[in-house]
């Protein structure tokens, strides 16, 4: 792309742009679409375009949500799928293109089980270097674990409570997860190790941490 650029100049890429957009971006799709993988678009382009050039949903089922722009921007609903693949127009649609990796979540998902599926993501990269993502990672995926076991906390609004019943949900669904580090309760794919002398985190530029001592390169 910057060869094109360099060659064609700035006018004529942002040209390339739809519905008022300016210029071309590499965007990735995966999730339940039939050809996942990165494609180069016209900025503009609506979520429904990209889908469709992916193959569409694997045997014609309906879109349910779309992340938009990787695990830290909101999901979409299927009734914003006209939206553009733009900074601006996804912000106003309460969502974000962050880092262009649009993940497709089609009808028949379990929606409360992928939101505490990337809640666990981000409790197990955390650095753990700060207390508000440190501590507050792992008690939300206490809740939504709690939620996915059909017990819903004190003080969860009814309209969620009645959603994750005992009786709606699989008994299965909890004792299902992987089971959890002894030191910091994460689940056994987590990069934070229990070893001798201590509990490990990973901390900045290579550096790590354990547990009760300050952070040391090494």
């Amino acid at each position: 792309m910057a060869t094109a650029i360099a060659a064609r100049g700035a006018t004529w890429w942002k040209a390339q742009g739809l519905r008022g957009c300016a210029g071309l971006k590499f965007v990735s799709i995966s999730g339940d679409v039939v050809n996942p993988g990165v494609y180069e678009l016209a900025t503009g382009t609506t979520i429904a375009e990209l889908i469709a050039l992916a193959g569409g949903v694997p045997g014609g089922a309906s879109v349910q949500a779309v992340m938009p722009g990787g695990a830290s921007t909101a999901f979409l609903t299927a009734d914003a799928l006209d939206t553009p693949l733009d900074f601006d127009h996804l912000r106003r649609a309460g969502s974000s293109l962050g880092s262009g990796a649009v993940i497709v979540v089609a009808e028949g998902r379990d929606m409360l089980e992928l939101g505490a599926n990337v809640t666990r993501f981000f409790r197990n990269e955390s650095c753990g270097k700060c207390v508000p993502c440190r501590v507050g990672t792992e008690k939300a995926v206490a809740l939504l674990d709690r939620w996915l076991a059909g017990e819903a906390a004190e003080g969860t609004p009814s309209c969620c409570a009645s959603s994750i019943a005992p009786s709606a949900r699989p008994a299965s669904a909890a004792s299902a997860r992987s089971p959890s580090c002894r030191s910091c309760r994460s689940s056994t794919a987590c990069r934070r190790r229990a070893r001798p002398g201590g509990h490990e985190r990973r901390g900045p530029a290579g550096g790590t941490a354990r547990a009760g001592r300050s952070w040391d390169r090494r």
